[in-house]
């Protein structure tokens, strides 16, 4: 979840940290530049001036993206859009059914289970507290 305290810390690392697919420089690694997220967690890291990969220990790309979504008590109610709204946080760019959810943007577990779908997807899964049980049902 976030980068080590201690110890070596490689441009690797903070690509795998980090979700970056492409090349990197230090330069393009600010706080809130885009790439590392401006929260508590990163406040090591500069927003300008030196930057180096010391700056990383326990640094988290842990502000994740957050979806809307539907929780409901049963499929039935999941598939008919009858439940509450609530905001999931994932670590992928786009809601899915296999990605852990978490609670708020710093990757608190979340343990509310529940069936999730986004409105009208046409798709459900049970969140079982822990992880997704069970396949992706369509409605």
């Amino acid at each position: 979840m976030a980068l080590q305290t201690s110890g070596t810390i490689t441009l690797n690392d903070i690509r795998a940290e980090f979700d970056i697919t492409d090349s990197v420089t230090l330069s393009d690694l600010y706080r809130g530049g885009g790439i590392v997220p401006n929260t508590a967690t990163n406040s090591d890291v500069p927003t300008s001036g030196t930057i180096k990969l010391s700056d990383f220990y326990g640094a988290s790309n842990a502000s994740l993206p957050n979806y809307v979504v539907l929780r409901a008590t049963s499929q039935s109610n999941a598939c008919n859009n009858s439940g509450t709204t609530l905001t999931i946080y994932q670590r992928s760019r786009s809601f899915n059914y296999t990605d852990l959810i978490y609670a708020d943007a710093n990757g608190n577990s979340f343990a509310a289970s529940g069936w999730y779908g986004q409105f009208f997807s046409g798709t459900v899964r049970r969140w079982t507290g822990t992880d997704w049980g069970g396949p992706v049902v369509n409605c």
